[in-house]
């Protein structure tokens, strides 16, 4: 019913439309102790909380229809109120779980678990760059304020704008420190925009230009002291382990980063190595990269 709501005002009178969204985010955000599914159904406040029941129940709607298209959305929910077991009686989630399945193709086992069981909301991060081949790099981190999701897996929509142009992309955010470059434009790009529209009940921190992210290798400083950082920005191409080995060819440290995020550089002691040239070679998911780096 709440979101029916936000429909008329999107289809009858869209100056509200983004007003609408807006006032529903808000009114989710006062409760993440709760999730969508009602726990307790002997509460009557619960039952009806404005947070949870109606105005993220509403979000969840409009998420849903993110995640299929209008045309598949649209199709599920009519096929769902018109389903011949259902109308005009009692209906459970699952049951219109199985509608959104069954015309999509997709599994939404993890958006319901994340979503409508889980609690709490993401807030996204981001750092991007403009390369040199006209393309540009982007640097995705989520947090999330409840620990009941341990990730919001969700395609993310970006705005990129220049001066006189603009365009939306939409990456896939399936773990912290993904990375994705994408263009080229035909215009420089002078600033982005995550969820411009409001399809993610989700916080947005302020985007960060970030020059590291120009080049998808950094080692700096270099020459290094006690420390170096190490920043990689691969397309969808997480690090998994870092080497450093002395000329000779002998290994010297060896870090596993599988399950390390990139979205900050990592930073590594090396203390303990005597002053020189060494060879810091980072293997990712698909390719090897081999840089000096000076000790002094």
């Amino acid at each position: 019913a709440t979101y029916l709501s936000g429909l008329a005002y999107e289809y009858i009178a869209p100056d509200y439309w983004m007003a609408f969204k807006e006032t529903q985010q808000n009114r989710a955000f006062k409760d993440s102790t709760g999730s969508v599914f009602c726990e307790d159904t002997t509460d009557v406040g619960r039952i009806f909380s404005g947070s949870l029941s109606y105005a993220k129940g509403a979000y969840l709607l409009h998420m849903l229809r993110w995640k299929l298209g209008d045309e598949h959305f649209f199709q599920a929910i009519r096929n769902y109120i018109d389903d011949p077991a259902l109308c005009y009686g009692f209906a459970r989630t699952y049951q219109l779980q199985e509608h959104l399945e069954a015309i999509s193709g997709q599994s939404f086992d993890e958006f319901f678990d994340d979503w409508y069981y889980g609690k709490g909301y993401p807030t996204y991060a981001a750092r991007w760059a403009n390369r040199s081949d006209g393309k540009v790099t982007i640097s995705l981190h989520q947090s999330q304020n409840h620990p009941s999701v341990d990730f919001f897996e969700m395609p993310v929509p970006i705005r990129l704008k220049g001066e006189l142009q603009d365009t939306t992309i939409v990456v896939q955010n399936d773990r912290n420190g993904d990375t994705y470059i994408t263009g080229p434009f035909s215009f420089t790009v002078d600033s982005i925009f995550i969820d411009p529209e409001r399809w993610l009940l989700a916080k947005k921190l302020p985007p960060v230009y970030d020059p590291l992210l120009a080049a998808e290798l950094t080692i700096f400083p270099n020459p290094a002291g006690d420390f170096v950082s190490i920043a990689y920005y691969g397309n969808y191409d997480p690090v998994q382990r870092i080497i450093l080995y002395d000329l000779s060819g002998r290994k010297l440290l060896t870090l596993d980063t599988s399950l390390t995020s990139f979205y900050e550089p990592i930073v590594v002691d090396i203390s303990n190595i005597s002053g020189g040239c060494y060879l810091v070679e980072v293997n990712t998911t698909s390719n090897k990269y081999l840089k000096k780096l000076v000790k002094f």
